[in-house]
């Protein structure tokens, strides 16, 4: 054994409980070993003054726009300046093949990440409130965060069945959702008190080593729950509770920990739903009830997409609410006007989808009026789109200009795929409803797929997949069908024409839903 291969031989090192070793060596073999990976990096050729390894650099919403061109001008593919061509190479780099898979390329594996594992649950001197709860279980309700954003959905279970290291990327603190204020109701009711305790012992159990006992205690934890839920829908004054609302949502996240079947989530989902339209929108006037219908939009509309139906909050009761609740606040946040416009036009999307399938559905005999109808309100969403992702470009460089450049925060990222992938669906829809603008708008619409599908080279955050799977699930339906959309029929009939639009219509329809 050489002198060289002796000094870099890994060292096991026995470290008995949690005390610091008193062996200084011991100590400083200890930091080395941490360190090494950050060292390496930091030696390599152009790594200098950059982020360090383990953090992500902020991705670049300005860039991307830029490079797409004027957002009024991406109509014109000429003005966005992008190559066209099927870009084998490109799609190849991508992994997500599917609706919500992770991305193995444009993010560090989920392995390096620090998992943490978390105490055994032991018996504890109760205090009063939550406070005896989070001590009891050693985890808080709000490190759950995350599972209320936006793009939370059926397919996020999904990608956890493939994949169960994706779990340990979604603890995370946002101060944006209603679990920063459940700790505050505990002890109001006690089928909340149920739900809560039930939803934290899951996550304490999820992120644990496996345990039989406390999986059992778990189980039975959920059946109370369900009991106490069940009592207060049928009670006329609970069921238009706030706190009902509360613990129907947060039942649902419950069901994000169990890989498989999604079925009992789309029933909590479907409950919440249910749960709103008997609250009506005008009951909701705290901030505890405007959370919580922040946090039930994505739902709806993901919902709404799956069962190929209208979302029932394109009403217009319901998007004066949603429109009440903007805030300009100098970081991008949910409640920024540009956000929720761009996700009103989003929630749109599964009705007009829907709607195109009906219009195309009669085998070329429907209406001319009613397909100009729906061509024209087409139109309009999708100059909507384009002005929300111009005036968020407006914004990214008034703030560069003057010197204070915005954080790309998570919220920013989401929104500008969102409305990306909505862009697309609506060129797709024009196409299918317009004969005479089908070849110019599929370009467009190559385009905008292919810039989708470019984004991922932009760094992303430990939960961007619950978004981004998503939108490559969309990029890839376009790209998948780009032949038949391609085709010159201008020497063929209009029933013919239309016959043929049909079928190309179908035949997208079921790969955005394999997505």
């Amino acid at each position: 054994m050489t002198e060289e291969f002796t000094q870099r031989e890994f060292r096991f090192i026995v470290v008995n409980g949690p005390n610091t070793a008193e062996d200084p060596g011991v100590r400083t073999a200890i930091r080395k070993q941490a360190a090494r990976d950050v060292v390496a990096a930091r030696k390599k050729v152009g790594n200098r003054s950059r982020v360090n390894v383990g953090q992500y650099p902020e991705f670049d919403a300005l860039g991307v726009l830029q490079g797409l061109g004027k957002g009024r001008n991406l109509g014109s593919i000429k003005s966005a300046g992008l190559d066209t061509e099927p870009s084998t190479e490109a799609t190849q780099a991508i992994v997500w093949k599917r609706l919500g898979q992770y991305d193995r390329v444009s993010q560090p594996s989920v392995r390096t990440q620090p998992v943490r594992v978390l105490p055994s649950p032991l018996a504890v001197n109760p205090t009063n409130g939550y406070e005896a709860l989070r001590a009891k279980y050693s985890f808080d309700i709000s490190d759950l965060s995350n599972l209320t954003m936006f793009s939370i959905s059926r397919s996020t279970i999904a990608a956890i069945t493939r994949n169960s290291d994706l779990l340990y990327t979604l603890p995370g603190k946002q101060n944006a959702s209603y679990l920063s204020l459940v700790p505050a109701r505990q002890g109001h009711k006690p089928y909340l008190d149920a739900v809560i305790e039930c939803v934290i012992a899951k996550a304490r159990s999820a992120f644990s080593p496996p345990n039989a006992g406390f999986a059992m205690r778990v189980m039975k934890l959920h059946t109370r729950a369900l009991r106490a839920i069940q009592q207060a829908v049928g009670d006329e004054k609970a069921s238009r509770d706030a706190d009902l609302l509360c613990a129907v949502q947060m039942l649902s996240l419950y069901e994000i920990f169990l890989s498989g079947k999604p079925s009992a989530f789309i029933h909590h989902v479907n409950g919440s739903a249910n749960l709103m339209r008997h609250r009506l929108p005008s009951s909701f006037t705290t901030p505890y009830e405007q959370m919580l219908f922040l946090a039930h939009v994505g739902l709806a509309h993901s919902e709404a997409f799956y069962k190929g139906e209208e979302c029932y909050l394109t009403q217009p009761e319901w998007i004066s609410l949603y429109e009440s609740l903007a805030e300009e606040t100098s970081d991008l946040t949910d409640r920024s006007p540009v956000v929720i416009r761009m996700r009103i036009a989003l929630l749109h999307s599964p009705g007009m989808i829907a709607a195109t399938s009906r219009a195309l559905s009669s085998k070329g005999q429907c209406d001319p009026d009613t397909l100009l109808a729906l061509e024209l309100k087409t139109r309009e969403l999708h100059q909507d789109v384009l002005d929300c992702i111009e005036e968020y470009k407006d914004r990214l460089l008034r703030t560069t200009l003057t010197g204070r450049p915005e954080k790309q925060s998570a919220t920013g990222r989401e929104a500008l795929g969102s409305a990306l992938e909505c862009l697309g669906l609506y060129k797709r829809m024009l196409a299918a409803l317009s004969e005479p603008d089908r070849l110019v708008l599929e370009v467009e619409c190559q385009a905008v797929a292919l810039t989708i599908l470019q984004m991922s080279e932009q760094p992303l955050g430990r939960q961007s997949w619950v978004h981004t799977g998503i939108e490559h699930g969309v990029a890839l339906a376009i790209q998948e069908t780009r032949k038949s959309w391609e085709e010159d029929l201008c020497d063929q009939s209009w029933l013919e024409q239309r016959l043929a639009s049909r079928k190309r219509w179908h035949i997208f329809r079921g790969h955005l839903m394999q997505g």
